[in-house]
């Protein structure tokens, strides 16, 4: 069912892009061959506006029915959650602007199944609403009689901004999943029912298998709920990388994990990062033993976390060769994940991939394939400062191994970020006055 849905809202949002350009070229068909360069800055402009207004409106719905029942909103998004975008903080949420291409309004858990049901379908209910004031609109002031062929400018836009908006939103009222991994509006609403179909579609009807062949379960409610008053600090530590967590979260946490629980695995990374700080390696090699291989409809959120633990994992000079080995199958395996179709478009995720390989390289003593799998990651645009000095500082120690000139990229590293992962030891292991280098190890 969700891949018949997914046909259908490609082929019912493709045909809404075509009436919509239709609608907006229509008024500038008399136009001499020289305003070409015009017409299509029009149809340009037109279309995006047209899908800035869509993914607008259909956030709003959702945005202004949480608040109507008093669900508190903890981040409001326009574009795609795999792409840079302009980020504030209002009231407390966390707002996102980007491109516009989707949306998302994420918020606590609702207890009630009709109101989560309002929630889900009030986005769709405010494009269909606003595309049909629009087309009021554009009848209304449309003129009664025209010497010309076709609509006034004004009107054009109108019509289009109504096809557009409502085709948009009742494409979300199909079941299917989006190029990120997310359900749907419509299959949301499937999974709030009680049949096969809606069990089916539930996250908490996953099993999960670890490498050990242990199950994972979901969380409990009143798990889920401690979890929720935990959440800012993984957004913090998720966000800057050298956040200390409190003690009592990297045990609580760390719990989860033991006790099999996606709690645990959602916030794996974030406790590798702080059981590596503390020189806890035992207790970090055991959380990359027992990970489970990213599979099925949460391949995208295991990729990251067993991504990060690797990382950690390659991180930590002098690591065992049978735990760096480990670090570089898995590292090889999410590489191949990230080649397939359903999540080839996440580049900055394999980018990542391909800068922790550099790393583990680096300690398995082959510093010559470094600079080949890190030159993906700089030529990308989404790297942070403290990421950048990473990079850099990772080319720097397998220069130092080799033998090669590496101070202008160290002082670049050191300027963005001295605190970042690698600099400090880039910047101990620098060349003495004699020319004598240290390799990494």
């Amino acid at each position: 069912m969700l891949a018949v849905g997914k046909l259908l809202s490609r082929l019912l949002s493709g045909l809404a892009s075509c009436v919509s350009l239709f609608l907006l070229v229509t008024p500038l068909s008399g136009q001499s061959p020289n305003g070409a360069a015009a017409v299509f800055a029009w149809m340009i402009g037109g279309w995006t506006l047209c899908a800035t207004a869509a993914a607008v409106v259909h956030e709003c719905g959702h945005l202004l029915t949480c608040l109507v029942f008093k669900v508190k909103v903890q981040e409001f998004r326009i574009g795609r959650p795999d792409r840079s975008a302009f980020r504030f903080r209002f009231r407390g949420v966390t707002v996102w602007l980007g491109a516009p291409s989707g949306g998302q309004v994420r918020h606590d858990p609702v207890p009630s199944r009709q109101r989560s049901a309002a929630i889900l379908a009030s986005g769709s209910l405010a494009n269909l609403v606003v595309a049909g004031l629009l087309l009021a609109v554009a009848v209304v002031t449309a003129p009664h009689q025209s010497e010309t062929v076709g609509f006034p400018e004004h009107e054009a836009v109108e019509l289009a901004m109504a096809v557009f908006i409502g085709a948009t939103g009742l494409a979300n009222l199909l079941p299917f999943r989006t190029r990120w991994g997310r359900l749907s509006d419509g299959a949301k609403l499937l999974a709030l029912s009680s049949g096969r179909l809606g069990r089916k579609l539930r996250p908490d009807e996953i099993v999960l298998r670890g490498s050990n062949g242990e199950t994972w379960r979901p969380a409990t409610p009143q798990e889920e709920a401690e979890f929720q008053l935990d959440a800012a600090a993984l957004k913090r530590a998720e966000e800057d990388p050298q956040a200390v967590l409190p003690p009592e979260l990297v045990g609580k946490w760390l719990a989860a994990y033991r006790d099999r629980t996606f709690i645990g695995l959602a916030t794996a990374a974030a406790v590798g990062r702080s059981l590596r700080k503390d020189g806890r390696i035992g207790e970090l090699l055991e959380l990359v033993q027992v990970f489970p291989a990213p599979q099925g409809r949460l391949a995208r959120s295991l990729a990251h976390s067993a991504g990060a633990l690797a990382y950690e994992v390659a991180l930590v000079p002098g690591m065992p060769s049978a735990a760096l080995d480990q670090a570089v199958d898995c590292l090889d395996r999410l590489l191949g994940l990230y080649e397939t179709p359903r999540i080839q478009e996440e580049h900055a995720s394999r980018a990542a991939t391909l800068h922790s390989l550099a790393v583990a390289r680096l300690r398995q003593g082959q510093p010559q394939v470094v600079e080949d799998l890190c030159r993906t990651a700089l030529a990308g645009p989404e790297l942070s400062p403290a990421n950048r000095a990473t990079v850099l500082a990772t080319i720097v120690l397998a220069r130092q191994a080799l033998g090669h000139p590496y101070e202008r990229l160290l002082a670049e590293a050191t300027a963005l970020d001295p605190r970042a992962d690698l600099v400090a030891e880039a910047a101990t292991r620098s060349r003495p006055a004699g020319g004598r280098t240290y390799p990494a190890r």
